[in-house]
């Protein structure tokens, strides 16, 4: 990583093994990295800002953000991933939230501020400032060429297409955002990252062998429920020391009366392979469509079940 410091008490911290590029001009500025990350191209001029990265953050072409005021922010959190992006914050107090699992296709643009101020002409005083800044929620799909502009909020599990211009400022959940302006134009929709596919619904199976606790990374990225009952789980699974490509996903359902086993669809994961710097963790990805009759509330434990060959692993997992 290529430092340049041009100023008095700013702090970069963290994993700086990565290819890039860290620029501040200004004073008691903040640079937290938690995880290697490389492609990045930061810029902080003024005082007071805080850049923060989160662990399992990927980028794969590229990364450029600038800060340029003073008191502002920009997170981005864990397991997001980003091809190509540019974020501008401008003006003092301002901000970029970039919540966890979200996906960044090609060349998407953020602006925070309009940059150049617009003056009424009967009060002769700015009408453009920022209020909020930018809110983006939790697994959200950014499509190629989407430009975000200032004060815009994204709610969770929601899908932005792309060539989209987004001025939408309402955090609904689950929605399909489009065109120029922005608009909903689909609810009650969520997404994942394996192509499109006609999905089974999942067979209940036995497993034969002792099943043993093991230390399985594992993160649920999405849980669909339909009232009360659970419908979809999907995420990623992976033993340090296991190729992922000769292993099977389940996902085990307690409670007093009963345990029920369902084998999960198994999907390449890149970013994870990228992530844990591991070829063998490819294949860790895994998405399950349950039977209509399991209700949430009547779930006592649910564990992540890991087969390969001859051994068995399972970790609990919470909904």
């Amino acid at each position: 990583m290529e430092i340049t410091d041009k100023g008095k008490n700013n702090k970069i911290i963290g994993d700086l093994k990565g290819e890039g590029k860290i620029r501040i001009e200004g004073n008691n500025n903040k640079i937290v990295i938690d995880g290697l990350i490389s492609n990045i191209n930061f810029k902080i001029c003024g005082n007071n800002n805080i850049m923060h990265i989160k662990e399992n953050v990927s980028v794969f072409k590229g990364l450029k953000a600038t800060i340029t005021g003073n008191e502002s922010k920009l997170e981005i959190k864990k397991n997001t991933t980003i091809v190509k992006a540019y974020i501008l914050i401008n003006e003092d107090k301002n901000k970029v939230e970039i919540g966890e699992d979200c996906m960044f296709s090609d060349n998407v643009i953020i602006l925070a501020s309009d940059s150049h101020s617009i003056i009424s002409t009967d009060t002769g005083k700015c009408i453009n400032a920022h209020k909020n800044g930018v809110t983006i929620g939790n697994h959200v799909w950014i499509g190629m060429n989407v430009l975000i502009l200032k004060d815009v909020k994204i709610g969770d599990n929601s899908i932005v297409a792309g060539g989209a211009v987004v001025t939408y400022k309402k955090a609904e959940k689950n929605i399909i955002i489009a065109g120029n302006p922005s608009k909903k134009i689909k609810k009650g929709v969520t997404w994942e990252r394996k192509t499109p596919t006609e999905d089974e619904i999942a067979q209940e199976v036995q497993l034969q062998g002792k099943i043993n606790k093991g230390n399985i990374h594992c993160f649920i990225e999405e849980r669909l429920l339909n009232e009360n009952y659970l419908k979809r789980l999907s995420g990623w699974a992976y033993l340090d020391n296991l190729d992922s490509a000769q292993s099977e996903i389940y996902i085990e359902i307690k409670n007093k009366k009963y345990k029920k086993i369902y084998k999960a669809k198994m999907n390449e994961r890149p970013d994870i392979a990228n992530n844990s710097n591991n070829k063998k963790h490819l294949n860790s990805g895994f998405s399950i469509i349950f039977p209509g009759n399991i209700n949430k509330n009547q779930i006592e434990d649910i564990n992540v079940i890991i087969k390969n060959t001859n051994n068995i692993y399972e970790t609990k997992i919470s909904l």
